[in-house]
């Protein structure tokens, strides 16, 4: 099975080379160097789509475009690329932590596809889902072996040039049945983890997806013209659950690989092996907890105490996280944040009225989330001089008092103490009660 991808631009677009420029970074530090990013983006059919959010982001430098067909804009020379798009009135597809390097002045144009993921074939092909231009020299094929569950592909092209390859791996709202992808053989490129996720817009039920970028952080002469690779998948028994680490990000740039730099604990403190390559997880029903490992020294990610379900029920099988780390030089105590989510380009999850009592010693805050499956993550910091005494929730009825590695973390971060708290969906308020030492 063969499919040549020929995009076919409607409208000019007027491209405006600059030479190349160095702003201030807007985190301070010295100059960034600068070059061009254009993209287009697309219907497979090569009709401009708008694409309701597209953000390009460094950590310190960030530039947001809404509702757009195409952007000519400066970028720092290594970026995180997100975007977002409807297009089948169901599904609002969000692709996250595409790494993109360029040289200092350089300017490359790529070509984003928005495909109809809800006819999609699931597991037996994948997807052109970028490229960069011109694509018409991009030839993509596939076999799917229905006996082992392997899909193969080759990805060729005239010119070294950056690809993305993506595709279906668990569609559960039609299957009842979770899979997952058990090995990844790949020549020329890296599986990149959990790029890509299709959210129904009312269910919040999820389409997960594999995502390979043909190259493109190496310079030109190193990007390969051909890449190939196969995935096995594994359907995942019924009586366990799934853990799904997407990504680890910072202000929407993308901190940290989590594909094999994740440990997985028993609340007895025994390892979990990682059984899977998407999701890492498969686990039974059960609390964990899940420490992120091999982060910029300036980042920080406390442990997180998750809480898997088994069932038939696919949603109530799944624990999903997006995780924003923090940095360490931009604490500061009395705070709250937002540490894991299932996708905060949603806005699922917020927080209001953060009020520190210091009377009674108490810090609480309103919250909530309308991801009403999934659990969601925060962090109260403190500073090292306190001593947590008790953490609370309310429902909307009563409070209960919630148990450390079970529903809380406590752990240390430069000179804070940084509280993560598991906070489920019906959760209304949080309440910490603290002791502080006395003066030296």
């Amino acid at each position: 099975m063969t499919k040549r991808v020929v995009a076919i631009y409607s409208v000019l677009v007027v491209v405006i080379t600059l030479l190349a420029v160095f702003v201030p970074s807007c985190g301070g530090g010295g100059v960034v160097p600068m070059a061009t990013f254009v993209a287009h983006f697309m219907t497979p059919e090569g009709e401009p789509y708008p694409f309701d959010s597209v953000t390009v982001s460094n950590g310190t430098w960030r530039k947001e475009f809404n509702n757009v067909t195409a952007i000519d804009t400066e970028v720092p020379t290594k970026f995180t690329l997100t975007y977002s798009y409807v297009l089948d009135g169901v599904y609002k597809t969000v692709v996250r932590g595409i790494q993109l390097s360029f040289a200092a002045g350089e300017e490359r144009g790529f070509t984003f596809y928005a495909i109809n993921w809800t006819n999609a074939a699931v597991r037996v092909r994948p997807y052109l889902t970028a490229a960069e231009e011109p694509v018409d020299d991009v030839n993509l094929t596939w076999a799917y072996n229905n006996i082992t569950n392997t899909l193969s592909y080759n990805l060729t092209r005239q010119s070294p040039k950056w690809a993305m390859v993506s595709g279906i791996f668990d569609a559960n709202e039609r299957e009842n049945l979770n899979w997952g992808i058990s090995n990844v053989s790949t020549c020329g490129t890296e599986y990149e983890k959990c790029s890509e996720d299709a959210i129904n817009i009312s269910t919040k039920q999820t389409i997960e997806f594999y995502h390979f970028p043909a190259a493109g952080t190496q310079p030109p002469e190193q990007i390969p013209l051909s890449v190939s690779g196969s995935l096995a998948f594994q359907p995942i028994s019924e009586d366990l659950g799934c853990l799904r680490i997407k990504h680890v990000m910072y202000e929407d740039s993308l901190v940290a690989s989590v594909t094999n730099n994740t440990l997985l604990r028993s609340i007895n403190g025994t390892l979990v092996p990682q059984n899977f390559v998407d999701p890492q997880y498969a686990v039974p029903e059960g609390a964990y907890l899940l420490e992120i490992q091999d982060l910029p020294t300036q980042y920080f990610v406390p442990k997180l105490p998750v809480k898997v379900l088994a069932g038939i029920n696919w949603g109530y099988r799944k624990t999903i996280l997006e995780i924003n780390a923090l940095n360490t030089t931009e604490l500061n105590p009395w705070k709250f944040a937002i540490i894991a989510e299932l996708d905060p380009l949603f806005s699922f999850a917020s927080f209001s009225d953060l009020t520190n009592n210091v009377s009674s010693k108490t810090l609480s805050l309103n919250v909530t989330t309308k991801a009403k499956m999934y659990d969601w993550w925060g962090c109260f910091v403190l500073p090292g001089t306190a001593t947590v005494t008790a953490a609370r929730a309310y429902n909307g009825t009563v409070w209960h008092n919630l148990i450390e590695l079970y529903d809380y973390t406590i752990n240390t971060a430069a000179s804070y103490d940084i509280v993560c708290v598991r906070i489920t969906p019906e959760t209304e308020r949080l309440a910490l009660n603290y002791t502080t030492a006395p003066p030296a």
